[in-house]
């Protein structure tokens, strides 16, 4: 049984019908490894949101990683100085990146020379007068100040491709530009990512924008989703997507949510425009990040799944459990009974993809696959944890991908998984041996 994308009401009935045969499901609760005890490093943490997220100035102070607890604070009161970057919600990964080093460093966002000329927009972007993190990848004392990263969604490949770049530069951007303009985000030999743990990751892309990039015909599937989610949390007022560098500003005085959004989207779903999350994050767009963006042999990775479906026992189909937040119940179970032959692309498509989240599909979150040569290995208490490779932490069953930031959560407990997840999560980072 296959789901068609030619219309809001053929996907609800679709969702009705099968919901009613979808297996019932216990409430879940979050089971993961227990960090060491010991802080080994006393680094900084940034909270890189995925696709779609907001900074903590927007949307009237409800907090992205949190929703009404503030997960920045939270974990700031047990010892973990943190900090909340706001990238562009629908940017490419290397958009996103250079935002990301802006923000973390101080200064203004330089998506650089030769990528801007081939993806035909503004090499420079807003400036940012004051770093998140004084002092980043400079020396005192002879110890380096570094940071640990938790990314959620798009957050990872993000991550990933930052962390790239500063190991490794841009030969593209050295060839195109005077070593004095050069930014040292291009230069290369400048690495001062110490861990990153992905949450939801999105490191082979997803089913969702996968379909949009090769199946426009899904655009307005999307942008219902969106209005209702913007309706929902109150959004339409505050939100910004940050395409400066494609010459599209903020909201304008007078223009309404929809306008504004279609105004964005008129650009970034393009299909000549790869400069975007839609192919980044689409099966072929995250196999060539993954191809680009390897795993640094001085970086400590560790990675969390989620799921919120059941398989179906005849049919094979993923559906959504009743805990799945209403809203991404229509994607959870598009994406679990997808048909490939709706977007064939170049990365085959199986039915290993369906297992989702509401918005990811389960399979991206352990580790790069597609295109990439990591290692992952799954976490074991009794072993050291090794930099430069993948650390499986496990997969949570039952939470959405936006409980995953504890968003929109009517069916779990903040205080009783959430909060404790992040500080456990936070303490794993803060475990992992600080630089000699």
């Amino acid at each position: 049984m296959t789901i068609k994308t030619t219309g809001r009401k053929a996907l609800n009935t679709t969702l009705l019908t099968l919901a009613l045969a979808a297996p019932l499901s216990a409430m879940a609760e979050i089971s993961t490894p227990q960090a060491p005890a010991e802080r080994a490093n006393d680094y900084p943490i940034a909270l890189v949101h995925g696709f779609f997220g907001w900074g903590r100035e927007e949307v009237f102070g409800w907090h992205h990683f949190g929703g009404f607890n503030d997960l920045q604070e939270i974990l700031k009161s047990r010892g973990y100085h943190t900090v909340t970057p706001a990238v562009g919600p629908i940017s490419s990964d290397w958009d996103r990146a250079a935002e990301l080093y802006a923000q973390l460093v101080g200064g203004q966002v330089d998506y650089g020379a030769a990528h801007a000329r081939e993806h035909q927009h503004a090499r420079f972007g807003r400036t940012y007068a004051q770093p998140l993190i004084p002092g980043l990848g400079q020396t005192t004392d002879g110890k380096r100040q570094k940071v640990n990263l938790i990314a959620h969604s798009q957050g990872s490949p993000t991550v990933r491709v930052l962390i790239e770049l500063l190991a490794n530069g841009s030969g593209a951007e050295q060839a195109e530009t005077a070593p004095q303009d050069l930014s040292p985000l291009f230069q290369g030999g400048n690495q001062w990512v110490h861990s990153v743990a992905a949450i939801s990751g999105a490191n082979d892309g997803s089913l969702l924008a996968h379909t949009i990039y090769h199946n426009i015909s899904f655009e307005n599937e999307l942008l219902t989703g969106i209005t209702k989610l913007v309706n929902v949390l109150g959004l339409d007022s505050v939100y910004d997507f940050k395409l400066d560098q494609f010459g599209l500003g903020p909201r304008q005085k007078g223009e309404s949510f929809n306008a504004y959004m279609k105004r964005a989207m008129s650009v970034m779903l393009d299909k000549d425009n790869r400069d975007t999350a839609f192919y980044d994050l689409s099966a072929d767009g995250a196999e060539a990040v993954n191809a680009f963006a390897s795993a640094e042999s001085d970086v400590y990775y560790f990675s969390w799944a989620n799921e919120t479906t059941t398989k179906g026992f005849l049919t094979g189909i993923h559906y959504p459990q009743l805990q799945t937040n209403i809203l991404l119940s229509p994607f959870t179970l598009f994406m679990g009974a997808y048909n490939p032959k709706l977007a064939p692309g170049n990365v085959p498509i199986s039915n290993e993809w369906r297992e989702n989240d509401g918005i990811t599909s389960t399979r991206s979150m352990s580790a790069p696959i597609n295109g990439s040569t990591d290692l992952m290995v799954n976490y074991n208490a009794y072993q050291p944890v090794n930099p430069g490779v993948w650390n499986y932490m496990g997969k949570i069953s039952g939470y959405d991908h936006w409980d995953m930031i504890g968003l929109l959560d009517a069916n779990h407990s903040a205080s009783k998984n959430i909060i404790p997840f992040y500080l456990n999560v936070a303490q794993f980072l803060a475990s992992t041996p600080a630089e000699n």
